[in-house]
This record gives structure tokens, C-alpha cells and sequence, in this order.
């Protein structure tokens, strides 16, 4: 076997593997993206990683480091992907959310 079996790019899909549906090719619009955003808010999957991230960042605002956390913020959405791991969430106050994405949805 050689050295390459072992390095493969783990985004590139297996030999033989079909192609996406077109659909998934398709990007999202704004409504779409908020509703599954939205969906994935709800969903008990974010319930416990929003309650692990608080838990690790003992409450506090990771912003400011001077307020109560109320909220998990992710930052950034690899590849338009809400659950990711960990270290791409953060504890945040409401103050902070505001200034630096302009929203505040309940439930994060």
C-alpha cells in the first residue's frame, strides 16, 4: 500500500461515490437558510452543545470578558454548517451579539 491510501482529502468523496442530488448544488436562499438555521436552534443537538459551551467558558462573555454570557455564538459557518465543533462556538452577552452580527434570535 502506498503512503497516499493513508493521505486522502477527507472532502473529496469516495471512488465510485454518486454525485449530489442537484438540490444540494443549488445554494440557499436567505429564507431557506434561516428556516434550517432556525430548525437547527431548536433542535436538541444545539440545546446540549449551547449548554457545553456555557459550561466551558464558565458563563462569561468571551467578547468583553466582563458581562454574564445569555447567548452561543458561532464564529463562523464552515461551508454553511451550523453544528460544528466546539471551538467555533463562543459564550457571548447580548451587548456584544449585537455589535458584532446586528442580530439576537432566541434560543441561542
Amino acid at each position: 500500500m502506498t503512503d497516499s491510501a493513508y493521505w486522502t482529502d477527507p472532502h473529496t468523496p469516495a471512488r465510485g461515490a454518486p454525485d449530489p442530488p442537484p438540490d444540494l448544488l443549488q445554494p440557499l436562499t436567505a429564507d431557506e437558510w434561516r428556516a434550517g438555521y432556525k430548525g437547527f436552534l431548536d433542535s436538541p443537538r444545539w440545546k446540549q452543545l449551547r449548554e457545553r459551551v456555557l459550561d466551558r467558558d464558565r458563563g462569561l462573555c468571551q467578547c468583553c470578558l466582563l458581562y454574564p454570557a445569555t447567548q452561543v455564538h458561532h464564529r463562523s459557518y464552515p461551508e454553511g454548517q451550523w453544528d460544528v465543533p466546539c471551538w467555533e462556538l463562543a459564550a457571548i452577552c447580548d451587548d456584544c451579539h449585537k455589535r458584532f452580527s446586528g442580530t439576537r434570535w432566541d434560543g441561542q
